[in-house]
């Protein structure tokens, strides 16, 4: 297993199924559940909608032969589930779908709101990109002990072994509307009796009921696929 990517597999071409549920997923600040799927449809360029139930139908959702742990994928369909939460709306769906935030940017934009991109770093940290209508905003880690700031360290180019450029460090960001934001993320986990449920990362603190649920299915077999990266991963 690779220490810097503990959450993948030891040849790194794939995520450890066992994680693929929790590896990414999106928060939007809306309650417009059905408007997000709309949306994510066509942001996602989804193909035909197979079937969509108003709960999480766990009949119907693959598991890994070996492991038996819950997917959101296989080879013919791909599985969305949206929950709206509060004021918040969480989108979880194939795992593939969340090695690159550049399609759910779009979908910020489209919306018009608030979105972070959340990607599992390792077994204890999630890293949160925020966007707000398409624009980025700052880049956030949520670890046990609670929500930070992820600041870059400034561009410098050099030349002759000089310094002739230098980026201006930016002042943080993560307001704390924004922090209380991210607090509120939830993910999907596996209770006791092997059934799904939403919980705050980290505390297994099952949330409140969501007040909407959107279980969508898609069928994937034909979908385009627009290079050779993402006909390997299935996007």
């Amino acid at each position: 297993m690779s220490r810097a990517l503990p959450l993948w597999e030891e040849d790194e071409s794939d995520v450890k199924p066992e994680h693929r549920l929790h590896f990414g997923h999106v928060l939007l600040e809306t309650e417009q559940t059905d408007r997000v799927l709309n949306m994510l449809c066509s942001v996602l360029k989804l193909p035909r909608l197979d079937a969509l139930w108003a709960e999480i139908n766990t009949e119907v959702l693959p598991r890994e032969p070996r492991s038996g742990v819950w997917l959101l994928n296989d080879d013919e369909h791909g599985y969305f589930i949206i929950a709206t939460v509060g004021p918040n709306t969480a989108v979880f769906g194939p795992h593939m779908f969340f090695f690159s935030s550049s399609r759910w940017i779009k979908l910020s934009r489209k919306l018009k709101t608030l979105l972070a991109f959340a990607s599992q770093l390792d077994l204890d940290s999630f890293s949160y990109t925020l966007f707000l209508n398409g624009r980025h905003i700052c880049n956030a880690c949520r670890n046990r002990s609670g929500v930070r700031e992820s600041v870059m360290e400034p561009i410098e180019f050099y030349l002759n072994g000089r310094v002739i450029y230098k980026a201006k460090e930016e002042e943080g960001k993560l307001t704390e509307e924004l922090r209380q934001f991210i607090s509120q993320d939830i993910i999907i986990d596996v209770d006791e009796s092997g059934e799904l449920q939403f919980v705050t990362p980290f505390s297994k603190q099952v949330c409140h009921k969501p007040t909407t649920v959107r279980h969508a299915v898609f069928d994937m077999k034909n979908r385009k696929r627009s290079s050779t990266f993402f006909a390997r991963t299935g996007i």
